[in-house]
């Protein structure tokens, strides 16, 4: 059968025009002269957000914008810098993802204050020792450096918290994806609903950890007048301290066991409960630890 002349000019159109190829990304390098201590504020649809603290008073942005995306919002002045990924009219944070993925590598003075929120992007910041914020729809969280002061919230991925900090004020919300947090010392509020809670630190004088299914550990030292609660709903808990640890023990689980290397294991509650509980201190006290569980075990280990 022969071609017709409409298929015929079709095919050599084609062939002359070569194949379609996508849109280039919009490729972004901005950047304003800044205070040391500037607060950065970053916002992202999806795709991912890299913030590194340098030794310049300068913020520098730099990426690709994903298709779909309007423009690179940068606004600054001496003190703050604004820089928001802009998705046409319609279809901003409660349509993220029908805009492609933009990629951000950001860079700000050390002792910067930084917020990030994104509605489906990873957030990773490292080196920066001011105030940091970082919140995530769907994306893993990632924090290395010195700060004092650090929120993290995801709801659908993990949450890594690495300072360097000897008094951090750190406070976690975790739904789905798993919660490490490591520290020198300091304070930390955790919570979790399926995601499991893995707390490493030198000296914790203060903290409030929560799951609902997901395993908690903590492993450090419990500092002089701390409190410290640590709560599951159908999860174990478990605490690996050193021997010479002071403190007075509350601890109690419906359905569970309790189990310590301190010589103190649980009793029931009553003879026809499956209920355990277990107090006692543990070299001078000064220190308040209540562990709390519904069906979970519970361990208390010596480092």
């Amino acid at each position: 059968m022969r071609a017709g002349p409409l298929i015929l000019a079709t095919l050599v159109g084609l062939a002359v025009a070569g194949p379609v190829l996508p849109a280039p990304l919009q490729q972004v390098d901005r950047s304003a002269s800044v205070a040391a201590d500037v607060d950065v504020e970053i916002y992202n649809v999806s795709g991912s957000v890299r913030v590194t603290g340098w030794d310049r008073e300068e913020v520098r942005v730099r990426g690709t914008l994903g298709e779909g995306v309007e423009r690179l919002s940068f606004e600054d002045d001496h003190d703050g810098v604004e820089i928001a990924v802009v998705a046409p009219r319609g279809r901003r944070r409660e349509a993220g993802p029908q805009v492609g993925e933009s990629h951000l590598e950001i860079m700000v003075p050390r002792g910067a204050s930084v917020e990030v929120e994104a509605l489906a992007a990873a957030i990773d910041v490292e080196g920066v020792d001011g105030d940091v914020r970082m919140e995530s729809s769907a994306g893993n969280l990632t924090y290395v450096g010195g700060s004092r002061s650090l929120e993290a919230d995801a709801a659908g991925g993990d949450i890594v918290v690495t300072t360097s900090a000897t008094d951090a004020e750190i406070d976690i919300e975790g739904v789905a994806g798993n919660v490490l947090v490591e520290l020198a010392g300091g304070s930390v509020d955790a919570t979790t609903l399926t995601g499991g809670l893995r707390i490493i630190g030198g000296r914790l004088r203060g903290g409030d950890f929560e799951s609902v299914s997901g395993s908690i550990y903590f492993e450090g030292e419990i500092a002089s007048g701390a409190e410290l609660d640590f709560r599951n709903f159908n999860g174990d808990i478990e605490l690996l301290l050193p021997g010479e640890t002071s403190a007075t023990f509350d601890i109690s689980s419906y359905s569970g066991s309790i189990q310590t290397e301190f010589g103190y294991e649980g009793r029931a509650v009553e003879a026809y409960s499956p209920e355990q509980e277990a107090e006692f201190t543990l070299g001078a006290g000064g220190a308040e630890v209540s562990i709390e569980t519904f069906s979970g075990v519970v361990r208390v280990r010596r480092q």
